[in-house]
Parts: structure tokens; C-alpha cells; sequence
């Protein structure tokens, strides 16, 4: 979650900065409407309509809403595999127990073995991999036995390969004189049309061409223990080394091209993509926790990503004007916050008293020191207060300088931090007039910041901690603050805390964050239950899973201009908020 966080933290924030747009992510899952979280290729077909495959039948996206078909609407498995379109406007679907069908974008159904015939005969006895229309408009579908199913108009031919490959992985393309080309393996075979079968061609693949995939019939990529390739007019051309990524060799599993970008999907490090030319160049990572199994383009350049049980994910097209981030930049630390401080600055803090600048695509660490060169352990927040003043929420304390010190440090003797409390502070919260509140798990602290930017912290003597822990406070004007414990969510004024009972008709869980929207409404964004608006304390406004949220566990909202930026367990979201 953080990797996937601080990516797309740069990536939103950049592009903010640079172009004025917001770079999207939608999960889609099965309270969204779609068939099943285990999905295994998404495709777009000719009419522009989205079509996902999954373990539970397939499921179809207008741009609103999912329509799904099962085995009820005449889907001879749930399990599909792959999904193709051919010349004729019909929709494939491949199937685990190798029966195929198709779904009509004429008639708007679903043929299958029981309505025609000739799908009926195309059953080899195994599940089908790929599918390739040749010039001919020829339909060739391969399958995980070593076997070929040709189909011409309603005429099927069955080929067996048995005799001439032993592995499974089966490309069919069409060289520049329209021969037919296998590629399986570690040889290449050539179909004979005056014996009408097919030869070997060549037995020694270099490397041996391991795993085919297909966002569209005739297109193939593949990857062995040295390259990543394509293969096109019946022959192997490398695309990018192994060598120049940093993917491991067992993690890989396909590959789509789109002009010169590669995306690759792997199975523990997410989407990797990289642009080939003119220069070969990474440009994104997008990582989840679950495994990708592959991803494609559509029309708009939207970035469409199955999952290994976890549903799909769509990057808006945006996504290509970001810049991902290596983990070693930040010396391989885990990195744990974010916090913007300039139009094009950034603080980042991690674990091991990490603290790096950002500035203008540019990383620099910054090296600082306290008076009695005390360590801080991992900084858990950043936060910057309408003076210019950055506080650091650590493991033994709280920190606080300013953007100016930052921005001017000295480099060999670092950055002076003053040290304002030797307690870990789990919100800090500073309003323009000066004044403002913190809180540890027991206690509520008064901030008061004067003319000359010096801050005093105090203990607000008045509160009376009832022993469950304080998760987050936050100053609401000069007389109230509000609170958020593990037993509900309070307002504090005139020294006295009231219990407010209308939240807990919409929730039960945790209240994680608390922010303010332009227009005084409370954001509340809660462990387990999504986010919540609310104003004059009743609730206005209730966000979850099926609004866009990729989970319904947040940990932080905020504002920026009319943009809620919302950071969950799964990943970073975002929406337009207008009053």
C-alpha cells in the first residue's frame, strides 16, 4: 500500500503542478457490479464497450455500469480465460474447460455449442490460450494440448501438434508471404500448404519463448529467461532485455504493446511500463498487493489492470504524464509520509530518521540534527501550518523548522530541528489565526503560534482522558475542538466533551482522519465504513466502494481546492468536491 500511495501521490501531484490534470484510479470490485475479484484479462471490442473476464463469467462496461453473463445466458463455463473480437463483430470468449462461444454484437446474444454447430466441432479437448484472424480472415485458436482449431466461414479443421512440440505455449501469426507461423517453446513451425500440415522450421529458439500473451488476435508478446519480444510478421523481435528492468526473472507473466509502450504485468510487483522510444525509459509502476495477470490499453488510453482476486483497476489516461519514483532513490527506506510544501516541493519521511526532498522531479535527502543529536526513529507524519512551519510527528517526539530552513540548508551540516515534544503526537492541526491543537493517545495539547513564528504547546489541563485512546483531533473554531476515540466521535467545548450519537447510525468503526471542506462541511474518513460528510453535525454525505472508493478503509483525506484526495489500504482516490 505505501509503494502504491507514494507513487501515486507523486503522480497526482505532479501532474497538478505540470499539466492541471489528476491522474484517476478506479477499482472496480464485486460491489460495483462486477462478476468476480479473481479477473484474468480485460478488453475493449469495436462498439468501445469494456469486457472483463473472470472466474465468475464475464462482465461487460458501459462507462456506468457492469452487465454480467453466466452460465445462464448461455456461457458454456464461468471461467473465462481470454476474450477476443473477430472481423465478423463477434466476441470470444475462451473458456477454462476449452468450450468456446461467442457473444454477437449484432444480434446481442450468446451463441454457443447448443445454437451452432460449428462452434460445437471446435473443441479440442483442452482449454484454448490465443486466437489469431489471418488475411484470409481465417480464425486460428490454440490450445493448451497442442492443439489447433481452424475455422473458415463454418468450416473447422482440427490439427494436432503433438508430434512436432511438447510445450503448451502456442503463438499463431502470419509472415510477409501470408505463411502461418508457430512459435512454442524452442521451435518454430511453418504450415505446408502442399502437405497442409505444418513443419519444423526450427528447433533452437534461443532462450526458449516461454509465455504468449495477446491484447488483440495476431499481436503477441513473450518473455524468456532474457528478453521481453514480440512477434510479428512470423518473426522474434526483442523489445527490451531483462537486464535494463528491475523485474525479477520468476515474477513475469505478460506483456502487451501499444505503439512503443510496453506495459508488463507481474505477479508480485504489479504494472510495470516502459515507453521504447526514442529512448528506452520507465515511466510508471503501479503495484498492488494481489497478483496482476494482465492489462491493456483502450481507446481513450485509459489503463485497464486484472487481478488474481482483487477485481480490476482503471488508470485514467493521465497516468503517462507521471513519473515513478525507485525505491532506491529513497535508499530503500520504507517510505510513510508525504506532505506538499511548495507548488513543485515535497517532504517525504520513511523509517530510520529518512527525510527527503522533492523539488522540481529532483530527490534530494536532507540531513538534519537536533541539539542533543537525539534519534527520532521513523517519521510518521508531515505537516505544515498556514506560518510556513513543517512539524514532524516521530517515533520519540515532535519536531518542527520551516520551508525556508529546508529549502536553504547546508548540506554538510544539515538541517536544525528544535525539538518541541518529547511525545508522539498523533494529529497536529494549526488554523490561520495561530491557534491550534494536538494530541497524543491520552491527551489534547493547546498550540499557539506568535508574530514571530515561535510555537508553544501546552496541555489542555480542562480534558479529562477516559483511558480508550484518542485516534485524531482537530480544531474546529476558537472554542471547540473535535475528536475522534475508539468509541465514537466527540466535540469538545467549554471544557466539557459531548458524545455525538448521530454518527453512529452510519458507522461503527474507527474514525481515522478528520479535514475541512471549503465550505465548513467535516470530512471524516473511518477504518471500515468509507468516508463521511457531515455538517451541522448530522450527516450529508456518505461515500464507499460503490461511489469509486478502492476500499472502505481510510487512513487520510484531504483538500486541495475542489479536489478530496483520499488515501485507503488499497491505494490513493480522489474526486471533485462542490458544496
Amino acid at each position: 500500500m505505501r509503494k502504491l500511495l507514494i507513487s501515486t501521490l507523486f503522480l497526482v501531484f505532479y501532474s497538478i503542478s505540470t499539466t492541471g490534470q489528476i491522474a484517476g484510479i478506479r477499482h472496480y470490485t464485486i460491489s460495483d457490479g462486477i462478476a468476480g475479484m479473481n479477473t484474468y484479462m480485460c478488453f475493449q471490442d469495436s462498439k468501445g464497450y469494456i469486457w472483463i473476464a473472470t472466474s465468475e463469467g464475464v462482465s461487460r462496461f458501459d462507462g456506468t455500469s457492469f452487465t454480467n453473463f453466466t452460465r445462464k445466458d448461455g456461457l458454456p463455463d464461468n471461467d473465462i480465460l481470454r476474450i477476443y473480437e473477430d472481423p465478423y463483430q463477434r466476441v470470444w470468449f475462451l473458456s477454462f474447460n476449452g468450450q468456446l462461444s461467442y457473444y454477437s454484437l449484432k444480434d446481442n446474444t450468446i451463441h454457443n455449442a447448443s445454437t451452432d454447430n460449428f462452434i460445437k466441432k471446435l473443441y479440442v479437448g483442452a482449454g484454448f490460450e490465443n486466437m489469431f484472424v489471418d488475411s484470409k480472415n481465417r480464425i486460428w485458436f490454440s490450445s493448451l494440448g497442442n492443439k489447433l482449431a481452424l475455422l473458415d466461414g463454418e468450416r473447422v479443421q482440427q490439427i494436432d501438434l503433438s508430434d512436432l512440440i511438447t510445450r503448451d505455449c502456442i503463438s499463431v501469426s502470419e509472415d510477409k508471404e501470408n505463411n502461418i507461423i508457430i512459435y512454442s517453446g524452442f521451435n518454430k513451425l511453418k504450415f505446408d500448404n502442399s502437405k497442409n500440415t505444418f513443419v519444423i522450421k526450427d528447433s533452437t529458439i534461443e532462450g526458449s519463448v516461454t509465455t504468449f500473451f495477446g491484447y488483440k488476435p495476431g499481436i503477441d508478446c513473450f518473455a524468456n529467461q532474457k528478453i521481453i519480444g514480440k512477434i510479428e510478421s512470423g518473426e522474434i523481435i526483442p523489445l527490451l532485455e531483462f537486464s535494463e528492468t528491475d523485474i525479477k526473472n520468476d515474477t513475469y507473466i505478460t506483456s502487451t504493446l501499444h505503439d512503443s509502450l510496453l506495459i508488463i504485468s507481474t505477479t508480485n510487483s504489479g504494472v510495470h511500463v516502459y515507453e521504447l522510444l526514442p529512448d528506452t525509459r520507465k515511466v510508471y509502476q503501479f503495484s498492488v498487493e494481489c497478483n496482476v495477470i494482465s492489462s491493456i490499453l483502450d481507446k481513450e488510453n485509459n489503463l485497464w489492470v486484472a487481478t488474481r482476486n482483487d477485481g480490476v483497476y482503471m488508470l485514467s489516461e493521465s497516468f503517462r504524464s507521471g513519473i515513478y519514483y525507485n525505491p532506491q532513490i529513497f535508499d530503500n527506506k520504507t517510505i510513510l509520509t508525504i506532505c506538499k510544501i511548495g507548488p513543485t516541493s515535497f517532504l517525504v519521511g520513511g523509517t530510520d530518521n529518512s527525510l527527503f526532498l522533492l523539488e522540481n522531479q529532483k530527490i534530494r535527502k536532507i540531513n538534519f540534527r537536533l541539539k542533543d543529536n537525539a534519534d527520532i526513529g521513523s517519521i510518521i507524519d508531515i505537516y505544515l501550518d498556514p506560518f510556513k512551519n513543517i512539524w514532524l510527528s516521530c517515533d520519540y517526539g515532535v519536531l518542527k523548522t520551516s520551508v525556508q530552513d529546508i529549502e536553504n540548508g547546508d548540506a554538510k551540516s544539515g538541517v536544525l530541528f528544535d525539538k518541541i515534544s518529547k511525545y508522539k503526537f498523533n494529529s497536529i492541526q494549526i488554523n490561520s489565526d495561530g491557534n491550534g491543537v494536538a494530541s497524543t493517545s491520552q491527551k489534547l495539547y493547546r498550540i499557539k503560534i506568535d508574530k514571530h513564528s515561535k510555537a508553544q504547546i501546552s496541555i489542555d489541563s480542562t480534558f479529562a482522558a477516559t483511558g480508550i485512546r484518542i485516534l485524531q483531533s482537530f480544531s474546529y473554531d476558537k472554542s471547540t475542538i473535535l475528536y475522534s476515540k475508539t468509541d465514537g466521535f466527540y466535540r469538545f467545548k467549554n471544557k466539557n466533551s459531548v458524545k455525538n450519537i448521530n454518527i453512529n447510525k452510519y458507522i461503527s468503526s474507527l474514525i481515522i482522519d478528520i479535514s475541512l471542506t471549503s465550505d465548513s462541511t467535516l470530512t471524516l474518513a473511518t477504518d471500515g465504513e468509507g468516508l463521511l460528510f457531515m455538517k451541522d453535525e448530522k450527516i450529508v454525505h456518505h461515500v464507499t466502494t460503490k461511489n469509486g472508493l478502492p476500499s472502505m478503509s481510510c487512513r487520510k483525506v484531504r483538500h486541495m481546492n475542489d479536489t478530496v484526495l483520499v488515501c485507503t489500504n488499497k491505494g490513493l482516490a480522489f474526486f471533485a468536491y462542490r458544496n
